[in-house]
C-alpha cells in the first residue's frame, strides 16, 4: 500500500501558533491504481482529480494551463468575506449562499461591498489570498468571474477549494439545492445553478459552477464514494454547460473505480 512521509509544523495548545518548533513526522497513507488504464478522454481544456485527505494529483489534464474561470472566482469571493465579516449578518449570509448556489453576480458585488472594503482594496486582497495560497499563476479582477481576466489553472483552483470545503460555513451553501430567504417580505427561491445538486447525483456531496462564453463551462466538485473517501474535480473550458457535468461525472466515477483507498 503507497504510503508517505510528511514533515509538518505543530504547537503545544497552550502556546502561541507561531511558536517556531521543529516539524514532525507523519505517517500517511494515499490511494493506490489498481490498473494502468489512463482515465477519460475529455474536451474540456483542463482537469485535475485530487484526493482530499491526502492532497494527491489521481488525474490531471492540462492542470497548469491558465485559463479563465467565470464564476469559480466566486469561491475567492467567499473566503475573503468569511476572513474579513467576523459576526455575520443574515443579509451577508443571504448573499454568501446567492452567490455560492444561485451564483447570482450582485450577489457576490453586494458581499464583497459589504466587508467595508473598496473594490480595489477586495480585490486586491483576492490577489493576496491567491498568493498566500500558492495560486501563482492566478489573477482576480472582479468578484463575479464575468471579466475573461480573471484566470487560474485547475492545479491552483483544487488548493482553493480543498482549502474552502474545511469550512464548513463556506461549504455548507455548496451542497444545497436551494436557498429560502425574505425579501421585502416575500419568500426568495434560489436555484442552485448545479445540476448534480438539484439531481441528487450519487457521489456529488457539493459544488460551484461557472460558464462564460469565454471560459465555456468550469466546475469545482466535492464527491465521495461509498466508504467515504473524498476527491476534489475541477474542471475548466468544456464546451458548454452540460459537458462540464457529464465529464465531471466520468472523472469522478473512473477515480472511484480505478482506485483504492486504504
Amino acid at each position: 500500500m503507497p504510503t508517505e512521509w510528511v514533515m509538518v509544523p505543530t504547537h503545544h495548545l497552550d502556546e502561541p501558533a507561531n511558536t517556531q518548533r521543529l516539524p514532525v513526522t507523519v505517517w500517511r497513507t494515499v490511494p493506490r491504481p489498481v490498473d494502468n488504464e489512463l482515465g477519460p478522454i475529455l474536451q474540456a481544456k483542463s482537469a485535475i482529480v485530487l484526493d482530499v485527505t491526502s492532497g494527491m494529483v489521481l488525474w490531471q489534464k492540462e492542470p497548469d494551463e491558465v485559463l479563465p474561470m467565470a464564476s469559480l472566482t466566486k469561491l475567492m469571493t467567499a473566503y475573503v468575506a468569511q476572513q474579513q465579516i467576523d459576526d455575520w449578518t443574515t443579509n451577508q449570509a443571504d448573499l454568501l449562499k446567492s452567490a455560492l448556489i444561485g451564483s447570482i453576480n450582485d450577489a457576490a458585488v453586494q458581499l464583497s461591498q459589504s466587508t467595508n472594503l473598496s473594490e480595489d482594496e477586495f480585490i486586491t486582497t483576492m490577489n493576496d489570498q491567491a498568493k498566500v495560497l500558492g495560486m501563482v499563476n492566478t489573477h482576480y479582477q472582479d468578484p463575479t468571474g464575468l471579466s475573461e481576466q480573471s484566470v487560474s489553472t485547475s492545479r491552483e483552483l483544487s488548493l482553493l477549494f480543498r482549502t474552502i470545503i474545511h469550512d464548513q460555513f463556506l461549504l455548507q451553501p455548496m451542497t444545497q439545492s436551494e436557498h429560502r430567504m425574505v425579501v421585502n417580505n416575500h419568500e426568495v427561491i434560489v436555484k442552485s445553478t448545479n445540476q448534480f445538486l438539484l439531481n441528487h447525483a450519487p457521489h456529488m456531496v457539493a459544488g460551484k459552477t461557472g460558464f462564460t462564453y469565454e471560459a465555456g463551462g468550469c466546475l469545482a466538485t466535492l464527491a465521495e464514494n461509498d466508504a467515504g473517501n473524498q476527491i476534489i474535480v475541477i474542471l475548466l473550458g468544456a464546451t458548454d454547460e452540460t459537458a462540464r457535468f457529464n465529464e465531471t461525472e466520468q472523472l469522478v466515477n473512473w477515480t472511484f473505480d480505478h482506485y483504492n483507498w486504504p
